[in-house]
């Protein structure tokens, strides 16, 4: 049977098997009486019927075809929306496990903080800038974070462990311009994996989305572009694509995002899964039904030359609530930066209107 496999390129594995079996079953046939002869061949037919069965669920990729029912753009962003709207700021404890490459070894490391907190404070403005904190613990003391502070007009990064640490921040209005680098996060754009901001609901104008369907069986989806101009340069791009599962006995949510630096690579991809209630019973005029969002959220980057991984952080979030129980002053950036980290803060968009404001 071996040998028999070996032969014949360009025919799948499992055509190859169905061949080389009736081949070999020929071959002893003429061994063989006449009564053992019908018994080896009917056990051959029963086989190949079986492995062409097989091989029509390939090519048809074992799956089922997309549903015949579209949800057509407008609905889906309206029901994004609806649900994202329902709560003006969340709290949620986040188990943070991140594995990063060190600066200095260039070799992985992974942390974790089962104690983690993730805020999120929104704008009156629908699109933001909104402010959110991932804060992280260790024996009790912050020291990890990454967030942004409209207040501040600041997003930033900085961990700090004992002697050692790293501090880099840029001011959101510089968010997503060419030739930023520093630091591995567009504040702006991550906030979509939380699923509790809004998306544009002007389809003519600048930022939109745009929809497109992954029409591949076992893999439909609806997916939205988000489109918008990069600061400074005015282009406009694709920032990110946010997968929406389409299916008929599957909610209409999102599942995945990709996101694009400013020539279109893939830089960092989101997996949204375990969909929970955030609490909105504190509310003054709290929902008739709590909004959801994912609460294990896995956030990979890549180098987006060569495709190799840079790092991934994994979140898994609990007790979200939308009550009113935190001052955003602990979003603000200077503020709260621990003694000794202030000197080792490098600001990643000092090129750019160097003379400008800082925080």
């Amino acid at each position: 049977m071996r040998k028999c496999m070996r032969g014949g390129t360009g025919v799948s594995p499992v055509r190859k098997a169905l061949i080389c079996r009736v081949r070999m079953t020929l071959q002893r046939m003429g061994k063989m009486t006449i009564p053992r002869e019908k018994e080896v061949l009917i056990h051959v037919l029963r086989t190949a019927s079986v492995m062409v069965a097989v091989l029509a669920a390939a090519a048809l990729g074992g799956c089922r075809p997309c549903p015949e029912t579209i949800v057509p753009l407008d609905e889906l962003v309206a029901r994004y929306n609806h649900n994202a709207a329902k709560a003006p700021r969340l709290w949620a404890r986040a188990e943070i496990t991140a594995t990063f490459k060190d600066p200095r070894s260039h070799l992985p490391f992974t942390w974790q903080s089962p104690t983690g907190l993730l805020l999120l404070q929104k704008a009156d403005a629908p699109l933001g800038p909104h402010g959110f904190a991932l804060v992280g613990f260790e024996a009790g003391e912050e020291v990890f974070r990454v967030g942004s502070s409209p207040t501040d007009g600041a997003y930033y990064f900085w961990y700090g462990w004992g002697s050692s640490g790293e501090c880099r921040w840029g001011r959101l209005k510089y968010a997503g311009a060419s030739g930023v680098e520093g630091v591995e996060i567009d504040p702006l754009q991550l906030l979509a994996v939380l699923g509790m901001c809004e998306l544009p609901v002007d389809f003519t104008g600048i930022p939109t989305v745009a929809l497109t369907m992954n029409t591949t069986p076992g893999k439909c989806a609806y997916v939205l572009t988000y489109i918008d101009r990069r600061p400074v340069s005015g282009r406009i791009t694709f920032r990110r694509e946010m997968y929406f599962r389409w299916a008929e006995d599957a909610p209409c949510r999102p599942f995945m995002i990709k996101f694009f630096d400013d020539v279109g690579r893939r830089v960092m991809t989101a997996k949204l899964s375990n969909y929970k209630p955030v609490d909105c019973s504190d509310l003054d005029n709290p929902p008739d039904e709590d909004p959801l969002m994912p609460s294990r959220i896995e956030i990979t980057w890549v180098d987006p030359v060569s495709g190799k991984f840079k790092s991934r952080v994994r979140i898994r979030l609990s007790e979200m609530t939308a009550e009113d129980k935190w001052d955003p002053d602990v979003l603000r950036f200077w503020k709260n930066l621990p003694p000794g980290l202030g000197p080792k803060c490098t600001q990643v968009d000092g090129h750019l209107d160097p003379g400008g404001p800082k925080p």
